[in-house]
């Protein structure tokens, strides 16, 4: 399994040992390890370069930026079910330059870990709108819903993510076919208002998956996923 590990990393993470990611990993679930040294969001090289590749800021422009993003930038790296447990590693351990960077949103092929790749997406997408100077926090933010089944005993989870676009109200979602579709004020404003209100059970939402209280893969599957070896 060290070996798959160190492969994982080699091919998600790019330029970060499996001995880094691991203890990253440790002080994430300790809620130990500041901001400044994990902006999951931030604009570095690889999220500028992208973002500059096509010029402006208004929805025409992200839209087409987006769905170049989904059709030749970033590519599904899945997990099979025995692999699963390596997940724990990736998910929402990788900031958006390392996901450009590697060309993977992360997932499983397995039906108890419903991972999609939609939050690495989220990532990309608040760090390129950053960029764009449509701030997070201010102008956009990340949205989790995460809903409990009770039929098939266990959350429904998907991430994306809420903006402001020149005064348009728009809902970024990967796994629509136009990805920026307009939603009304009053939709956009009750998100809002869940910003970084950890109590609300369905719905999180912040300026990143750590401000909307998730922390990694048990705060956003629940405890009934495939048991990670420590």
């Amino acid at each position: 399994m060290l070996a798959k590990f160190t492969d994982l990393v080699r091919t998600l993470v790019p330029g970060v040992s499996h001995e880094e990611l691991a203890l990253r990993n440790e002080k994430i679930k300790q809620a130990s390890l500041p901001e400044r040294e994990l902006d999951l969001i931030g604009v570095d090289e690889h999220v500028k370069d992208f973002a500059d590749s096509i010029k402006g800021a208004d929805i025409k422009v992200l839209t087409q930026l987006l769905h170049l993003l989904r059709s030749s930038r970033l590519k599904y790296y899945y997990l099979q079910p025995h692999e699963a447990d390596l997940l724990q590693y990736v998910y929402l351990r990788r900031t958006a330059g390392e996901i450009l960077e590697s060309g993977y949103v992360v997932g499983t092929t397995s039906k108890e870990y419903p991972a999609r790749g939609c939050a690495d997406f989220a990532l990309v997408t608040l760090a390129l709108l950053r960029a764009k100077g449509i701030e997070p926090g201010k102008k956009a933010w990340f949205v989790r819903d995460r809903r409990y089944d009770r039929n098939r005993d266990r959350y429904l989870n998907h991430s994306f993510v809420i903006a402001d676009i020149e005064g348009s109200k728009c809902d970024i979602d990967f796994h629509k076919p136009n990805i920026i579709t307009e939603i009304s004020d009053e939709r956009f404003r009750r998100f809002v208002k869940l910003a970084g209100k950890k109590e609300s059970r369905d719905i999180r939402v912040g300026k990143d998956p750590f401000h909307a209280g998730f922390l990694g893969l048990y705060d956003s599957f629940g405890r009934k996923v495939l048991q990670p070896k420590p």
